[in-house]
């Protein structure tokens, strides 16, 4: 999340594994797509347990689920 906030660089591809039980991930997920860290047709992925379901998020482009865990990939359509 730090990074995130103090980054200044555009970027194809963001991933993040914060921990599962992590209070953070929807100040990462709004951090990551509100400052324009993505380039155009960037996308930001971020790993996550089952407890978690962005699915409904603005930004999310698609989930995927592999045993327990979880993806969300986001990004600008």
């Amino acid at each position: 999340l730090k990074f995130a906030e103090r980054s200044l660089e555009k970027y194809d591809i963001v991933v993040a594994d914060p921990p599962y039980d992590w209070d953070g991930h929807e100040k990462l997920i709004q951090t990551v797509m509100s400052k324009g860290l993505l380039k155009k047709d960037g996308v930001f992925v971020l790993e996550h347990g089952q407890e978690h379901d962005f699915s409904d998020h603005p930004d999310v482009l698609d989930t995927r689920k592999y045993g327990n865990v979880r993806f969300a990939i986001f990004g600008e359509e």
